[in-house]
């Protein structure tokens, strides 16, 4: 071979060409890879498989100046992008330093620990978990789970894999999500675990990209995997969660939230529960963490027998099971709990299942109203709700909401008319009762949402009547057939109205048309309550006072308080035959009855068609009422109370009554 002669001006343009060409090349590429996106815009989400900048990784006790020399020196191979990088978040991060618990096997070990360092100080950052805040890094095993659950063995080889969904918005705290990794990761199964799909909903914070990244490709093996997703707008968390759902591998799916840390043997049981029934929706009891005067983090164990309800206004809370319920449990405290609905914050359930019940409403907006809206439409769907007493997990406890770019109230109202008119049929008139301002709330297109309601009672049968009498028969109807009068409760001494203000405290007030405050109703059984809270009297010293207990829990049990009551006469606690007296310090106690006393009169806004037979009843059976004596109709009496009261119930509440009528009128 002769070597070729070039000239040094050919040499140049030669080295100009190539250049070029290069240049051309990534151009095409770029405009490729964006023409390729432009195709999937349907995809609403984009991931990225390796670390955004390279980024050494030392040992915590290497000198951190040698570590930035180090880091310096990397830089200058870096393409150059990456370099301007760096260089306008120099302040922000240079090093990361990582040391991984060696040997820690017992319980109560911590995670492999992460510090990311300044440039300039050297000081860890304080939004991630650090040697300074060591409370954070304090991982606290379920103590209090029973030693049944801890007992009980799972075949792992039966059970089905998770897909856990988490996603994340740009007000998450770094070290709380990295909480929930590592809890996850350490406590579960690896058989089990599919992966881990985190959504980034549309934040451009620093640590939930750059630094993120690195930290899962730094300390996560590649035996887990872990999948970080970023959407392309802000979608609100269900939406967000959807998206991560539709990309999940797992024959399962976990939904939860980004601040949380799950305990020993979270999984198996909501995965047991699930292969005992495919169409389970299987939700952990909730703990809590907290931070307590000092600054400190505080786990708080939740009880394993409560229900997940809600109210008409589509609030939801926890109360206990009945003492009944607990009591039957005694024999396996492992089972499931039924609940009518569950939390939003860690549920499972077949991927395939949620997805052939219409999966989340995607018109819904931000979050609020999808725990209630899975759960009903799971039932009506021919499923169950379970709480599962053995899987638990801890949720940090965070003030305020987050922001999807709308006022939360009007983005939860949104929400859940979408429940109310697809799912609560002829009820809704209870949501609006409790939410007046509600009705003018346009409700967008409900059409897909009803032809799932309408395939699913075709196949099913199970309607929302179904659902309040085989499921949440706890639940009290303002106007519903059991009732005798409701809406506000009226003293006609002070012209002012029974009400509760926080913490669920009976009180005198003005009379408003505000059932959260004054929405009171009597029924047939003499209870008076509200949705999921009844009137008890209790004694302190030497008077009896009014207070507020727990409805679900009390469900079916004898302890609960009777009252007798005739319009604009008294409302009397039976059998102590005390009368609700209010005083003008609005403080409301029992007192004997006195028929000259108007602060011992009461009168509801409502009184139903059943309570004017329940009237007429009383008029026929003894026109002047007598002490100890009345005959009953059994036809009325049957129709006033139904079949359920017993003979017993019937006649002690027509007695109290008529001999309330005898003093009131005789």
């Amino acid at each position: 071979m002769f070597p070729v002669k070039i000239k040094r001006g050919q040499c140049v343009r030669l080295i100009a060409v190539s250049l070029a060409t290069c240049l051309l090349m990534t151009l095409l590429q770029s405009l490729s890879d964006t023409s390729e996106v432009g195709q999937a815009e349907h995809l609403e989400y984009r991931e990225r498989t390796g670390p955004l900048t390279e980024v050494n990784y030392v040992e915590r006790h290497e000198n951190l100046n040698l570590a930035r020399k180090r880091a310096a020196l990397e830089e200058k191979r870096l393409p150059r992008h990456v370099r301007s990088h760096l260089r306008d978040h120099q302040d922000q991060l240079v090093k990361v330093t990582f040391s991984a618990s060696k040997g820690a096997k017992t319980r109560g070990s911590r995670p492999s620990e992460a510090v990311f360092y300044e440039a300039r100080s050297g000081k860890p950052r304080e939004t991630l978990i650090t040697e300074r805040n060591d409370t954070a890094n304090k991982w606290i095993w379920g103590q209090d789970i029973s030693e049944e659950c801890r007992a009980k063995e799972y075949d792992l080889d039966t059970l089905p894999k998770a897909s856990v969904v988490i996603s994340f918005h740009e007000n998450e705290n770094l070290s709380h999500l990295l909480r929930t990794l590592h809890s996850i990761i350490r406590r579960t199964p690896e058989k089990l675990l599919e992966e881990i799909i985190l959504i980034n909903d549309n934040s451009h914070k620093e640590d939930h990209e750059m630094i993120l990244q690195n930290y899962i490709t730094a300390v996560f093996t590649n035996k887990t995997n872990i999948r970080l997703m970023f959407t392309h707008d802000s979608l609100g968390l269900i939406r967000a969660r959807l998206s991560g759902v539709r990309l999940a591998k797992g024959e399962v799916i976990v939904s939860m939230d980004s601040h949380m840390e799950v305990q020993e043997g979270w999984l198996e049981p909501l995965l047991d529960a699930i292969r005992e029934n495919p169409r389970t929706l299987a939700t952990s009891y909730l703990d809590w963490m907290e931070k307590d005067k000092d600054d400190t983090w505080v786990y708080k164990h939740g009880p394993s027998t409560w229900k997940t309800y809600f109210d008409w206004s589509l609030v939801f809370g926890f109360q206990d099971s009945t003492k009944v319920e607990i009591e039957a449990r005694k024999a396996d405290v492992t089972a499931p709990v039924v609940s009518p609905v569950s939390i939003g914050t860690i549920w499972a359930m077949k991927k395939d299942v949620f997805e052939e019940i219409g999966a989340f409403d995607e018109q819904m907006e931000g979050w609020g109203g999808e725990n209630l809206d899975l759960p009903i439409r799971l039932w009506l769907c021919g499923g169950r709700v379970l709480n599962i007493p053995c899987s638990h997990a801890g949720h940090l406890e965070q003030a305020g909401h987050r922001d999807y770019r709308k006022n939360w109230v009007s983005m939860t109202h949104y929400n859940y008319k979408r429940v109310a008119e697809v799912w609560l049929d002829e009820y809704k008139k209870y949501f609006y009762y409790y939410h007046p301002q509600v009705s003018a709330v346009n409700a967008g297109d409900l059409s897909s949402r009803r032809a799932i309601k309408e395939k699913c009672f075709q196949e099913y049968g199970r309607d929302f009547s179904w659902f309040l009498k085989e499921v949440y028969p706890e639940i009290g109807i303002p106007g519903g057939e059991d009732n005798l009068a409701w809406d506000g409760l009226q003293n006609l001494a002070f012209n002012a109205c029974l009400s509760v203000v926080p913490p669920n405290k009976p009180t005198l007030e003005k009379c408003t048309p505000q059932p959260y405050t004054q929405g009171f109703y009597w029924n047939t059984l003499g209870h008076l309550r509200f949705p999921v809270h009844i009137f008890n009297a209790k004694q302190r010293g030497n008077l009896y006072y009014l207070e507020t207990g727990e409805y679900i829990s009390l469900f079916g049990s004898q302890d609960l308080t009777k009252w007798i009551h005739w319009p604009n006469g008294w409302l009397m606690w039976h059998p102590m035959n005390l009368c609700l007296h209010a005083t003008s310090l609005k403080t409301i106690f029992l007192s004997p009855c006195d028929r000259s006393d108007p602060r011992q009169r009461w009168s509801f806004r409502r009184y139903t068609k059943k309570f004017k037979i329940f009237q007429k009843s009383i008029v026929k059976s003894s026109k002047v009422p007598q002490k100890g004596s009345i005959e009953l109709n059994e036809t009325i009496v049957t129709e006033v109370f139904g079949h359920e009261a017993s003979r017993h119930q019937k006649d002690a509440f027509l007695q109290a009554l008529a001999e309330n009528i005898h003093k009131e009128y005789v």
